[in-house]
């Protein structure tokens, strides 16, 4: 029998089954929101506002993952449950057996989602229909998704989270944002509790996804300063930790996570992560890793992220 795993956490930015919001599409949605004009899926009706993703773009987001086969990959920004079976059929050649995704809060339809090769799935739990006062509206963004799985006779939970972007249009919605992270943070951490116990020692867990902030930033701190909650990327050196490139500003930081129970960081000292970057842009100027090499342009891309991989036992 295995001893080791390989897991990993991937945004996938904006992983759909043929279209994808063009920029007047997603302005469109701030538009007419609120005026119940616009049917999120109604291709016919809309399809001025969508492009045709291009297969290219798929290739690379298959070769980040393919190139590295992880066992168990939390999936950020899918469009469906329909969207993870095609893709594991058509670009992973099957290798995937289980499979999940609920679809959340977000109006654009990205959703979070799990791949699992040989680990049966069990227990789901969604936490998208939680109240935030702050916006009178839900907490959790997209969601908060836990799943259980079966690894070998263990139960080993992952708790999947896309927290609230950090690209707004003006300093109010910014303050905003940044407030409502750190409630989705903190609220991940109660749930945390309440399930592992104060010293979280009640099971083997995962806290992973795109977190939308970088370590040092206070909207984090409810969740990142929970006692024995270890944060593996912080096992590199510190200029080899970012995940995310924002194109606009050129700028890098680590948004993307792997949070180990203190049960898993403990049966996994030496263990470190690998965080893929060949599937980045060949214009970002701060990656020097060498790209894949499929025929892209200079702007075409796996994702903005990089998934973030690391081996473990059980």
């Amino acid at each position: 029998m295995a001893t080791r795993f390989k897991f990993g956490t991937f945004n996938a930015e904006n992983l759909f089954l043929r279209y994808e919001f063009n920029k007047r599409g997603q302005n469109k949605i701030k538009e007419t929101l609120n005026k119940e004009e616009l049917t999120i899926g109604d291709f016919k009706r809309e399809l001025v506002n969508f492009k045709e993703v291009p297969t290219i773009e798929r290739e690379l987001t298959k070769l980040v993952i393919t190139e590295n086969k992880p066992d168990i990959l939390a999936m950020v920004e899918v469009e469906s449950l329909e969207t993870l079976k095609k893709f594991n059929k058509n670009y992973l050649n099957g290798f995937y057996n289980y499979m999940m995704l609920i679809e959340g809060n977000d109006i654009r339809g990205i959703n979070l989602g799990i791949y699992s090769k040989d680990f049966p799935i069990g227990n789901i739990r969604t936490h998208q229909f939680e109240y935030n006062s702050l916006t009178k509206g839900k907490l959790f963004s997209r969601d908060c998704l836990e799943v259980e799985l079966n690894v070998w006779g263990s139960i080993l939970t992952i708790l999947i989270n896309h927290f609230k972007s950090k690209i707004e249009s003006n300093k109010n919605d910014i303050n905003t944002a940044a407030k409502l992270r750190k409630k989705q943070a903190k609220r991940v951490s109660e749930i945390l509790v309440e399930r592992f116990g104060n010293k979280l020692d009640r099971g083997d867990f995962i806290v992973c996804g795109d977190l939308n902030s970088n370590p040092d930033e206070d909207p984090l701190s409810p969740l990142l300063s929970l006692k024995n909650l270890e944060n593996v990327v912080e096992r590199l050196p510190k200029d080899d930790r970012w995940t995310y490139w924002w194109d606009k500003k050129n700028q890098i930081g680590q948004f993307d996570y792997i949070l180990l129970s203190p049960s898993l960081s403990n049966n996994n000292p030496t263990s470190k992560p690998f965080i893929e970057r060949r599937g980045m842009p060949k214009i970002n100027a701060c990656c020097k890793e060498k790209r894949f090499e499929i025929g892209q342009t200079k702007e075409q891309s796996a994702s903005d992220h990089c998934p973030v991989y690391i081996e473990l036992k059980i």
